[in-house]
């Protein structure tokens, strides 16, 4: 038994590409992540991250955080947290999750740029490179039958700075 998604959205997914970050201006490797650096000499910190292109993923908002969500049209979601519920079948079917290997290719800094309807409503759009953050992907949903194995995937994204460090 597979199981199915209630009531899906349309998540747009914009994963980090690690190999193309650490090649950029301000990359710093001994902590494995980008610091501020005024790269434009505008006086401005800017952080720049590679992206690899978005993917649309089917999901589910979990209910908790809903009632956040219903509240976004009138301004910027309050708590600044989702979980949202993937299914491995699209995942595997995206490549973003390998069932020969268990291993699932979203990473923490993978950021969640925005939620539609499935008829392509806009339901939750933040402004322009901003958008809520990955902390954590675990897989969970083991379903039934003679060989248990995770149909559903927990994704819980933040907000957060652009960087954690300065320097």
């Amino acid at each position: 038994m597979s199981g199915r998604l209630i009531f899906p959205v349309v998540a747009t997914l914009c994963r980090v590409d690690p190999a193309a970050t650490a090649a950029m201006p301000g990359y710093d490797p001994e902590f494995a992540e980008l610091r501020l650096v005024d790269t434009d000499d505008d006086g401005v910190a800017d952080v720049e991250r590679a992206e690899l292109p978005p993917i649309e993923l089917l999901c589910q908002v979990e209910p908790k955080a809903q009632e956040q969500l219903s509240m976004a049209p009138a301004g910027d979601v309050p708590r600044s947290e989702l979980t949202l519920v993937f299914h491995t079948r699209q995942l595997t079917a995206r490549g973003v999750y390998d069932t020969s290997t268990g291993r699932l290719h979203l990473r923490p800094g993978d950021r969640l740029a925005a939620l539609r309807s499935t008829a392509g409503i806009p339901i939750w759009v933040p402004g322009e490179g901003r958008g809520l953050y990955l902390i954590e992907a675990k897989l969970g949903g083991w379903g039934r039958g003679r060989v248990p194995r995770a149909n559903l995937v927990l994704a819980t994204f933040v907000d957060r700075p652009a960087a954690r460090r300065g320097g």
